[in-house]
């Protein structure tokens, strides 16, 4: 039945026909086939760019090796290991005593604090509740700190100006990071 209104279709009519129908066939293989390939190609494609970027980091970051351990062995010695907590408060305030023996400066009274943890190393507090000095000695003594092996620095400082103008009194917080030990015995 189909067959026989298609053949009393005129020339025109038959080549309107094959026109829809490839249309349609266009149309169905679009949505089947050819939407769904490029839609995964682009995913494809998104996917290539962002491992290329990660590869250039990681290129940018395997070039850097070199220049990190540089930087490491330039600090590494700056960091001390001790045996215990008791060894490193013991040797942070022998280092604090002779600083201030060098350059002048009188320690009233000191005491150490309990070390804060973290999980690679602690940090070690000595508060000096009470010094003199003159101002230069003073100065002397705070640009020292930093030259100490082993990240010494002053966390806080509080001055109190004496009678006399050449004397300054105060409180200063020292602290020290300080690695513990393996068991097997401190390294220097």
């Amino acid at each position: 039945m189909i067959l026989e209104r298609l053949e009393r279709l005129g020339t025109r009519e038959k080549v309107g026909l094959l026109l829809a129908a490839a249309i349609m066939l266009l149309l169905v293989l679009d949505r089947l086939l050819i939407s769904p390939v490029l839609r995964q190609y682009r995913r494809i494609d998104q996917q290539i760019a962002v491992e290329e970027r990660n590869m250039r980091l990681n290129r940018e970051a395997i070039d850097m090796e070199d220049e990190v351990y540089r930087r490491y062995r330039r600090v590494a010695d700056l960091v001390q290991t001790v045996e215990s907590p008791a060894v490193g408060i013991d040797a942070m305030k022998a280092q604090i005593d002779d600083l201030a023996e060098r350059t002048g400066m009188i320690l009233i009274s000191r005491e150490h604090r309990q070390p804060e943890e973290s999980v690679h190393y602690q940090e070690f507090y000595v508060d000096i509740r009470e010094f003199e000095a003159s101002e230069t000695n003073l100065v002397a003594f705070l640009r020292m700190v930093p030259e100490i092996p082993g990240l010494l620095r002053v966390e806080r400082m509080n001055l109190l100006p004496d009678r006399n103008r050449n004397v300054v009194k105060g409180s200063i917080l020292i602290s020290k990071v300080l690695m513990l030990a393996p068991s097997g015995g401190a390294e220097k």
